[in-house]
């Protein structure tokens, strides 16, 4: 009869995709040579070919990009020969046959001991066919499936919709953004192992957003014309020189018409009476053309 101690809890436990009762025996686990780890994968067998399964079915079914992700989840290398091996006699390596052959590697154990020491990068996959896209993908966004770039890009996009000439700095903090929305729907579907909470992937979200000043809720109003002047004066403001903007006709400097009253009713007047005229046809800004004596 198994005791505690003979019992192994999953991390697929509670989580809503893998539905895992949590508590299995050791056998239920695969063996790895992962030295900080109890010499058992994370994940239970039944887990992991369901995590096998949703990663192949989201990389249009290849079963080196689904097999690269699923070690990825055991901290366990993919090693290339052992592929090559299993690939000649079957027409999907799984990562049930994968973890077989490779546990019978016994004397690489301290060499293959976590998935640092794959010696394939996804880049190689033929399941990505333009090569150039998938390294600047992997340069924005690091290691990722298809599935993977397609959520982060679109997130992007929809986040930086509308905004002109992104700083470096919001560059980056909109990706972070990005990258912790992937791992918040991960832990809510039960694809992620690790050590990051939804508790503390929510509360990093939330000052991320706040940062960026989109975490404001309100209800979206029909800017007025005025509204509309104001704001794009606001951007010209902001993009170009304040007196190239404001650099309006002198008729729409005397708002008031104070200036126009004082010439008309005051100055004008005077300079008739001075200059001897009985008419307007005084020019009051070459006054001096006149004979005052």
């Amino acid at each position: 009869m198994a005791t505690k101690k003979d019992i192994i809890t999953c991390a697929g436990e509670g989580q809503s995709l893998l539905k895992c009762t949590g508590g299995k025996l050791e056998n239920d686990f695969y063996p790895t040579f992962n030295r900080w780890g109890n010499g058992r994968s994370c994940y239970c067998k039944k887990c992991l070919n369901k995590i096998y399964d949703y990663y192949y079915k989201n990389s249009s079914e290849n079963d080196k990009v689904a097999l690269y992700y699923t070690l990825v989840q055991i901290n366990t290398p993919f090693i290339t020969e052992i592929y090559d091996k299993l690939s000649v006699n079957m027409p999907k390596v799984t990562i049930n046959s994968y973890m077989i052959e490779f546990i019978k590697r016994t004397t690489k154990q301290d060499i293959w001991n976590d998935f640092s020491s794959s010696d394939f990068k996804l880049i190689d996959s033929d399941g990505f066919s333009n090569q150039e896209e998938m390294k600047e993908l992997i340069k924005k966004w690091g290691d990722g499936s298809k599935a993977d770039y397609e959520f982060l890009e679109e997130t992007y996009d929809r986040y930086t919709e509308g905004r002109d000439e992104l700083s470096t700095s919001e560059e980056d903090l909109f990706r972070d953004l990005c990258r912790d929305r992937l791992l918040l729907r991960k832990i809510n579907d039960g694809t992620y192992c690790g050590d990051e909470t939804l508790d503390k992937v929510q509360s990093r979200l939330a000052k991320i957003m706040a940062t960026l000043k989109i975490d404001r809720f309100e209800e979206k109003k029909v800017l007025t014309l005025s509204e509309q002047s104001l704001f794009e004066k606001i951007r010209l403001c902001d993009k170009n020189n304040v007196e190239d903007i404001y650099s309006e006709p002198t008729k729409n400097y005397d708002l008031n018409k104070i200036q126009y009253y004082t010439e008309k009713f005051s100055l004008r007047p005077l300079a008739n009476m001075l200059v001897g005229h009985r008419d307007f046809s005084v020019d009051l800004d070459n006054i001096e053309e006149y004979n005052l004596e």
